[in-house]
C-alpha cells in the first residue's frame, strides 16, 4: 500500500475549489428563491389588482376610501423601490423568468397607480361635481344648431 501525500498547495487548491463550488450553489439557491418570489408576487399582485373593481371601490365610505388609498400608496411606493433595486441586478437582466416576473410587477404597479389616482379624484368634491355636470350635459338632448 502506498501512502498518498498532499502538499499544502494541493490542499489549498482543493479547499478553494470546494469553497467556490459552495458559493456557486448558494448563489444558484438565492437566484431560484428570488425568481420564485418574484413570480409569486407577480401572481398575487395581478389577483389583487383584479379584485379592486369599480363596483367594490364605489361601495367604500369616504373614510374607508381614504384609508385604502393610503395603504395602496404605501404598496405602490414599496413596489417602485423594489423594482428600482431589481432592475440594477445583473441576474435579473439575464434571467428571462425574472424579467417576465418583473415586467408583470411593473404593469401591476402602473395599474395600482391608476387606481390610486381614481380614488384621489373620486374624493375631490370639485371633480365629482365636474363629472356629475358633464354626465348631465351629455344626457340632455342636443340643441339644433342649424337647419337646412
Amino acid at each position: 500500500m502506498s501512502a498518498v501525500t498532499l502538499t499544502f498547495d494541493q490542499m489549498e487548491r482543493g479547499a478553494d475549489r470546494t469553497l467556490a463550488l459552495v458559493y456557486w450553489v448558494k448563489h444558484l439557491e438565492n437566484v431560484a428563491v428570488c425568481t420564485f418570489g418574484l413570480l409569486a408576487l407577480r401572481f398575487i399582485l395581478r389577483r389583487f389588482i383584479r379584485s379592486l373593481t369599480v363596483d367594490r371601490l364605489d361601495t367604500l365610505s369616504a373614510g374607508q376610501s381614504s384609508d385604502i388609498r393610503k395603504k395602496l400608496q404605501q404598496v405602490h411606493e414599496n413596489l417602485l423601490s423594489m423594482l428600482s433595486r431589481c432592475s440594477d441586478c445583473p441576474v435579473n437582466k439575464c434571467n428571462p423568468v425574472s424579467r417576465f416576473a418583473l415586467n408583470g410587477i411593473e404593469e401591476s404597479a402602473e395599474d395600482l397607480s391608476d387606481i390610486i389616482e381614481d380614488l384621489v379624484l373620486a374624493g375631490t368634491p370639485k371633480f365629482r361635481d365636474f363629472i356629475r355636470d358633464s354626465v348631465q350635459s351629455i344626457s340632455r338632448p342636443a340643441a339644433t344648431v342649424a337647419r337646412m
